[in-house]
């Protein structure tokens, strides 16, 4: 027969288990509760895309103050700026290319609106029209005779000429760009500055970067004169 601290521990041990027991149940039935509510629960909807804020317009094209590749350029640059569809870039674009275009436009496309065709067919068709109608031969007389003002630095000069020789229908290819031949050659025909002209004659088939280099050398060295002579002298 067990003692009584014998029968005190076995009650101790059925009470433990008793305790654990009704703790266990207890875990079990939050479980159950959670996740009958989840299945009764109606599903999360999904979230609202917040939507992009409409793309400010674009000015006007102005044939006197700009010309086609510059404006298009620019163009398509807002269309990535402000993330317009691509579906939606041939309406963007005739909402605010502005009269004068949408009239080359409507001369372009005789039997068909404009709106009808895509957004490519009215570049392409733009691009030719434009490209047409520059007179080559004036475009080439301008760049030919274009000298260095008297104020204005070589680097202006050199960037003149390049946007000049874009209207010139530069685009032989003998190794390198037919237009830089054109830059350079007509630097040295042109050049104030005769030590630049006999520096530029005296290489072999110079490239247009050595002449840049000439140019931008001359400039560093005028400024550093002009600063000079402007300097006010130090007196003891």
């Amino acid at each position: 027969m067990a003692s009584p601290q014998e029968q005190a521990s076995v009650s101790d041990v059925v009470r433990f288990q008793s305790q654990q027991m009704t703790q266990l149940l207890a875990a079990i039935n939050g479980l159950v509760t959670l996740q009958t509510a989840a299945t009764l629960a109606p599903p999360t909807p999904p979230p609202v895309p917040t939507p992009s804020p409409m793309a400010p317009p674009f000015r006007a094209f102005s044939p006197d103050v700009e010309r086609w590749p510059e404006y298009i350029v620019q163009l398509e640059a807002h269309f990535v700026a402000y993330n317009i569809p691509g579906t939606e870039w041939l309406a963007f674009f005739i909402a605010n290319a502005g009269v004068v275009l949408y009239r080359v436009l409507v001369k372009l496309f005789p039997t068909t609106r404009p709106e009808t065709k895509t957004y490519d067919e009215v570049i392409d068709i733009l691009n030719s029209y434009f490209r047409d109608s520059v007179n080559v031969v004036h475009a080439r007389y301008k760049f030919f005779c274009l000298r260095r003002g008297p104020t204005q630095s070589n680097k202006s000069w050199l960037a003149h000429l390049q946007g000049l020789s874009s209207d010139c229908d530069f685009n032989f290819s003998f190794g390198r760009s037919y237009a830089d031949i054109m830059i350079r050659d007509t630097i040295a025909q042109n050049v104030a500055d005769h030590r630049i002209r006999e520096q530029i004659l005296r290489f072999k088939n110079t490239s247009l970067q050595e002449v840049v280099n000439l140019l931008d050398t001359q400039d560093t060295l005028d400024m550093a004169t002009s600063t000079f002579d402007v300097t006010p002298g130090v007196y003891c």
